[in-house]
C-alpha cells in the first residue's frame, strides 16, 4: 500500500478536527446537566453559574453561549422548535409600487396572476404581464396611472410592457433581499440559540428554523409583521355613528333584498354644516330606535335593549355584530365606534367594505381594529373600532415609521406596565411637534401592521421627538413590538406558506427512539461482522466506529443540522460501509480460495473491489446530490449526512481495514476472513438465475398491476405535504376514537370533517384539514389551532394536548410534487447515463433503469395496498420520497455490482467460451455471498430502525425495507435478466473448427 504515511497522518489530522469540535458538545451537555440540577435548590445560583461557565481548549476560552453556537445543531424533530417558511407577498409589493393603483386592467392583472399562481411555474412577475396583455393589448405599465409616476426615476416615458416588468423584477429582488435581512435581525435579537435562516434558492421564499422555540405564535408575529408603523388623525365617535346608522339601514335593504334604487336610505352630504346636522339627526334617531327608554346595559357588553336576537340581527344586521360606542345616555366620547366579539369581525369588514355601504362614508373616513382585546380574559375577546381620518391627498399618514430613530422596551410612570418609547428623527420630531400641536383634546392612533395599538389624547404640543405606545403588553410583547420598530419595515408583508411546530414533548421522544435505535443497529452489526469475518470483521467494525465519529465531526464543522430522517442517513451509510468491506473480504477470500498468499490476497482483494466499491458510491452520491438539490427542510438533512457518510465510508472502508490489516501483516499477526461458522459459505452455490427470470416477470408484474389497482381506485394516504392543508399531531390521556375525534371536529372547521387517524398508541392521532390554509392573516394558525382545542375539549376527558403541528400551503404542496416527480426523474436520468459511461452499452443501463422502475412501482403498490391495513402510518410525504430515492440509490448500487462482475467475467473471456446465458449464471452465483451479506446487515439495521425508531419515520424506514429486499431481488431478477434479453448474444468458438 502506498502513501501509508500520509494516509495516517489525514486520519489523524481528520480525528483531531473532528474531536475538537465535538468537545464542544459534550461541554455544553455536561453545563446544561449541571445548570438542571442547580436549578432544582437555587434557580440564581444556576443562572449565574452558565454566565460564569468557561471551556478551556487549546489555550482558549470559550463561554457558555460560544460552545453553544459551536455544538452539534439538533434539528427541530429532535429538539422541538418551529420551521417557518415565508413567502414574500409580490401582489403587495406590486400594488405599493404603484401607489395602490385603482386602474381596473392593472387591478384585475394582480387578481388573475394570483389565481394562476398555485399551478403555474413562472413567477408571479411575469404572471403579472401576460394577465396584463390578456386583458388589454394596448395598455402600458409606464402609464402615470400605473408606474408612469412612482417609477418615473426608472423608466421612461414610452417604455415598453416588457421593460418595465424588468425594473419591477429589480424591485422584487431588491426587496426580498431588504425582507431578508430584516428578518434576520429580528430573529437575532429574538435570542434563540442557533437560528437558522436561509434564502430558497430560484423562489421568493426565506427558510426559518428556529431550535428549541416554545411560543409559535409570539414567532408568527415577529415573522410576519410588516412593521407598517403610522400616526393618523381620528374622528370623533359622534362624527361617525350617524354614518353607521345610515350603513344599518342600507344593510337591512340589502338582506331584504330592496334593490338600491327603491332604498329609503340616501347618501349624506359631506364636509358642510348640514352635513354635520343630518349626522347628528341621524344619529340621534338611530339611538332611539336601538335603546328606547328602557334600561339597558352598556353597549360594551353587547346587549342592545331588550330586543331579542332575532328581531335585532333582522332590523339591525350591521349593530347585531358591531355594538355602537354608546349607551341610552348618548355616545362615548373619543375615536372608538364600536365593539365586535373577535369572531364577528370579518363580518363587519365585509359589511363595510360594500360599495353601497362605503358610497355613504366621507373619503377620509376609514376603520382599524384595536390589536387587543377590551378584556383579554372574556372568551368574546371583544375589540374596539377605531374611526381614522385621512388628511393627506395620497392617503399617507402624517407620520410613519421612517421618522423612528430608535425604540426600547419601558414601564410606565408608575413602573408596572410595559410600554414601548420611541425616539424621533430631527425631522420626525418636528412633524410630530406639529401633529400633536393641531390635535390637542383629539385622539391620535399609533398603527402598526393596520391594528391600533393606541390611541392617546392628546393633551398638548409634544417636543422633543420622544413618543410611547402603549396597549396592556406583556414584557415579552413589549420587547417584541421594540424590536420588530427598530429593525425596520419589511418592504412588502411576508405571510407563512409552510410550517412545522415539533413540541418539546416529541422531540425528546424522538432522541431517545432515534438513539436506541441508532446504538442497537450499530451493536448488532458489529456483532454479526465478529461472527462472520473474524478478526477481518473487527477491523470492518473499528473502521464502521470511525465512520460514524467522522460523519458527526464533519456535521459539527460544517454547522449542519442533524434530524431524525439524518439519523436514518447515518444508519444507511453504516450499511454502505459495511457493503465496501464485504466486497473487499468476500474478493480477498477468492484469492485465498485459489491458494494466493495472505499479502498477496490482501493486495489483489483491494484492488479486485475497487470498482464495485467506487460505482456503487458514486450512483448512490448521485442520489443524495439529487435529493439535496429539490429537497428541502428534513429531506435536505437526510441527504446531507447521506452525501458526508459516502464520503467518510469510502474512506474508511478502504483505507482505515487496509492499514489495520497492513499493521498485523507487518507485525507477522494473522488475518481471517472467515469462521467456522462461514467457512465455506456460499462457495457451491449454483443457482439459474436467467433460467426463473420469467417466474419472477411474472410475479413482479402481478404485484406491481395490483398496486396500479390499488392506486387508481384506493389512491395514497397523502400526507399534508402533498395535499395542502394544516396537520395536527394530538395526544390524549386515554384511548380516542378517530371517528369521534373527526366527529367533534367537523363544526370547528366550518362544517367539514377533517382527516384524523391513529398515529402510534391508541390515544394519540394526527389530524389533517384544509381549514382556512389560504388565510394569510397573522391570527389565523392561532385561530384555528384555538378552534381544534376547543372541538376536542369534549374528547378524552378534555386532555387533548398539541405534540406538533404543520401548515403547508397550496403552492407549497404543488412544488413539493413538481419536487418530487423531477427528483425521482433526475435519478432515473442520472443513473442511466452513468451506467452508460461506465458500461459501454445501452443495455446495461437499459436493465438498470428497468430495475429502478420496477423498485418505485413496487413500493409504492405496498404503500397503496397496505394503507389502513397496516398498524403503522404508511403515508405519503417528503420523507417517502427521500425514501423512494434512497431505495434507488441501494438498488443501483447493488445492481452496479453485479453488473461489474458480469463485465469481469466476460473480460477474461468467458463470453467466447460459455453462452451469455451461463456467463450471468455465474457472475451471479459469484456475487451471491456478497450480496446476501450486505443485504442482511443493512435488514437488520432498518429493521431495528423500523422496530425501535420511533412513530415518525415507521413508514419512512418499512419504505427502505421494503426497498432493500425488493432492490436485491430485482438485481438478479430484473436488472441483468433485462440486460441479457437485450444484448444480442456473441457466437461461442468452436475450438476443435478452428
Amino acid at each position: 500500500m502506498q502513501n501509508k504515511g500520509a494516509i495516517r497522518v489525514f486520519a489523524i489530522l481528520l480525528g483531531l478536527v473532528c474531536l475538537y469540535q465535538l468537545s464542544f458538545t459534550v461541554a455544553t451537555h455536561m453545563a446544561e446537566s449541571t445548570y438542571e440540577e442547580m436549578k432544582e435548590t437555587d434557580a440564581k445560583e444556576a443562572d449565574k453559574y452558565l454566565e460564569d461557565f468557561r471551556y478551556n481548549i487549546f489555550v482558549k476560552e470559550y463561554s457558555y453561549m460560544e460552545c453553544k453556537e459551536r455544538e452539534l445543531n439538533l434539528g427541530l424533530d429532535l429538539k422541538g422548535g418551529m420551521n417557518v417558511t415565508l413567502e414574500i407577498s409580490l401582489q403587495e409589493m406590486i400594488r405599493s409600487l404603484a401607489n395602490n393603483s385603482p386602474d381596473s386592467t392593472f387591478n384585475q392583472a394582480i387578481r388573475q396572476a394570483t389565481e394562476r399562481m398555485t399551478d403555474a411555474q413562472e413567477d408571479f412577475v411575469t404572471l403579472f404581464g401576460e394577465e396584463f396583455e390578456k386583458i388589454d393589448p394596448n395598455a402600458r405599465l409606464a402609464s402615470p396611472a400605473i408606474f408612469g409616476y412612482t417609477l418615473k426615476e426608472k423608466i421612461k416615458g414610452d417604455a415598453t410592457n416588457a421593460e418595465v416588468l424588468e425594473v419591477i423584477r429589480a424591485e422584487k429582488e431588491a426587496a426580498i433581499e431588504q425582507a431578508f435581512e430584516v428578518l434576520r435581525t429580528r430573529i437575532d435579537k429574538f435570542g434563540v440559540t442557533q437560528p437558522n435562516i436561509q434564502r430558497l434558492e430560484g423562489s421568493d421564499r426565506i427558510l426559518v428554523e428556529l431550535p428549541g422555540v416554545k411560543e409559535p405564535d409570539r414567532v408568527r408575529k415577529l415573522l410576519q409583521g410588516t412593521a407598517k408603523l403610522e400616526f393618523w388623525e381620528t374622528y370623533e365617535n359622534q362624527e361617525v355613528y350617524g354614518y353607521l346608522a345610515e350603513a344599518n339601514k342600507i344593510l337591512r335593504d340589502v338582506e331584504a333584498g330592496v334593490e338600491e334604487k327603491d332604498s329609503t336610505s340616501a347618501a349624506l352630504p359631506e364636509g358642510t354644516e348640514e352635513a354635520a346636522e343630518v349626522v347628528k339627526d341621524t344619529a340621534e334617531k338611530s339611538l332611539t330606535d336601538l335603546f328606547g327608554t328602557a334600561d339597558g346595559d352598556s353597549a360594551e357588553t353587547g346587549e342592545l335593549g331588550e330586543e331579542s336576537i332575532e328581531d335585532l340581527q333582522k332590523d339591525n344586521p350591521l349593530f347585531a355584530v358591531l355594538s355602537p360606542a354608546a349607551s341610552q345616555d348618548g355616545l362615548y366620547r373619543g375615536p372608538v365606534v364600536g365593539y365586535a366579539a373577535l369572531k364577528d369581525t370579518a363580518k363587519v369588514n365585509k359589511y363595510l367594505s360594500m360599495d353601497r355601504v362605503r358610497s355613504i362614508f366621507p373619503r377620509d373616513l376609514k376603520f382599524y381594529w384595536t390589536v387587543k382585546p377590551i378584556d383579554p380574559k372574556d372568551p368574546a375577546q371583544v375589540h374596539q373600532l377605531v374611526a381614522i381620518k385621512v388628511t393627506s391627498r395620497d392617503g399617507e399618514p402624517p407620520l410613519d415609521g421612517g421618522a423612528i430613530s430608535d425604540a426600547n422596551k419601558d414601564f410606565d410612570q408608575f413602573g408596572a406596565s410595559p410600554q414601548v418609547t420611541m425616539l424621533m428623527t430631527p425631522d420626525g420630531a418636528n412633524a410630530w411637534k406639529r401633529l400633536t400641536g393641531e390635535n390637542v383634546g383629539r385622539s391620535i392612533a399609533i398603527v402598526l401592521d393596520d391594528y391600533v395599538y393606541s390611541f392617546p389624547t392628546v393633551q398638548g404640543e409634544i417636543s422633543g421627538g420622544r413618543s410611547s405606545i402603549t396597549g396592556n403588553f406583556t414584557i415579552s410583547e413589549a420587547e417584541d413590538l421594540a424590536t420588530v420598530l427598530k429593525a425596520g419595515k419589511l418592504p412588502a408583508p411576508a405571510n407563512i406558506v409552510e410550517e412545522a411546530v415539533v413540541g418539546p414533548t416529541l422531540g425528546s421522544e424522538s432522541i431517545s427512539s432515534g438513539v436506541y435505535s441508532f446504538v442497537g443497529a450499530i451493536v448488532l452489526v458489529l456483532v454479526f461482522m465478529i461472527i462472520y469475518y473474524g478478526n477481518a470483521g473487527l477491523a470492518a467494525n473499528l473502521a464502521l466506529m470511525a465512520n460514524v465519529f467522522f460523519v458527526f465531526g464533519v456535521l459539527a464543522s460544517l454547522g449542519a443540522v442533524l434530524t431524525l430522517p439524518g439519523i436514518a442517513g447515518i444508519v444507511l451509510t453504516i450499511g454502505i460501509s459495511i457493503d465496501s468491506n464485504v466486497l473487499i473480504f468476500e474478493r480477498i477470500r477468492e484469492e485465498l480460495n485459489r491458494g494466493t498468499g495472505m499479502r498477496l490476497a490482501v493486495t489483489q482483494g483491494y484492488n479486485a473491489a475497487y470498482s464495485a466499491i467506487i460505482d456503487a458510491n458514486v450512483t448512490s452520491l448521485l442520489t443524495g446530490i439529487i435529493l439535496y438539490v429539490f429537497g428541502s427542510g428534513p429531506i435536505q438533512g437526510f441527504a446531507t449526512t447521506l452525501i458526508i457518510g459516502i464520503f467518510c465510508s469510502l474512506f474508511a472502508s478502504i483505507f482505515i481495514t487496509r492499514l489495520i490489516f497492513e499493521g498485523r501483516l507487518d507485525r507477522k499477526k494473522n488475518i481471517t476472513v472467515s469462521t467456522g461458522i462461514s467457512k465455506g459459505a456460499f462457495s457451491n452455490v449454483n443457482f439459474d438465475f436467467v433460467k426463473k427470470r420469467k417466474m419472477a416477470y411474472i410475479f413482479s408484474g402481478v404485484v406491481i398491476v395490483a398496486g396500479i389497482g390499488s392506486m387508481l381506485t384506493r389512491g395514497f394516504n397523502y400526507g399534508v405535504d402533498f395535499l395542502g392543508g394544516r396537520s395536527y399531531t394530538v395526544e390524549f390521556a386515554e384511548a380516542v376514537n378517530t371517528e369521534d375525534v373527526s366527529s367533534a371536529l367537523a363544526g370547528a372547521f366550518g362544517g367539514d370533517a377533517p382527516t384524523v387517524k391513529t398515529f402510534g398508541a391508541d390515544n394519540r392521532v394526527k389530524v389533517i384539514t384544509p381549514y382556512r390554509v389560504d388565510d394569510d392573516s397573522e391570527t389565523a394558525d392561532d385561530e384555528v389551532q384555538a378552534a381544534l382545542v376547543d372541538g376536542l375539549s369534549t374528547i378524552g376527558g378534555g386532555s387533548a394536548q398539541v405534540l406538533s403541528s404543520q401548515k403547508v400551503g397550496p403552492t407549497i404542496a404543488d412544488d413539493i410534487k413538481r419536487s418530487a416527480v423531477l427528483s425521482i426523474v433526475f435519478s432515473l436520468l442520472v443513473i442511466f447515463l452513468y451506467i452508460l459511461v461506465r458500461f459501454k452499452k445501452w443495455q446495461y443501463s437499459l436493465g438498470a433503469v428497468v430495475a429502478l422502475f420496477h423498485d418505485v412501482l413496487f413500493v409504492l403498490s405496498l404503500f397503496s395496498l397496505f394503507h389502513g391495513i397496516a398498524w403503522f402510518s404508511m403515508e405519503i410525504d417528503q420523507a417517502f420520497i427521500a425514501a423512494i430515492l434512497t431505495v434507488v440509490g441501494y438498488s443501483i448500487n447493488d445492481t452496479v455490482v453485479v453488473f461489474d462482475r458480469i463485465r469481469e467475467y466476460q473480460n477474461e473471456h468467458q463470453a467466447r467460451k460459455h453462452p451469455l446465458a451461463e456467463v450471468v449464471n455465474n457472475a451471479l452465483n459469484s456475487a451471491l455471498s456478497r450480496t446476501i451479506i450486505t443485504s442482511v446487515t443493512t435488514f437488520i439495521v432498518l429493521l431495528v430502525l423500523f422496530l425501535a425508531g420511533g412513530e415518525t419515520i415507521k413508514g419512512f424506514s418499512f419504505a427502505l425495507l421494503a426497498g432493500v429486499v425488493v432492490g436485491t431481488y430485482s438485481s438478479a431478477f430484473i436488472a441483468t435478466p433485462v440486460m441479457l434479453d437485450f444484448v444480442k448474444e456473441q457466437p461461442i468458438i468452436d475450438k476443435k473448427k478452428k
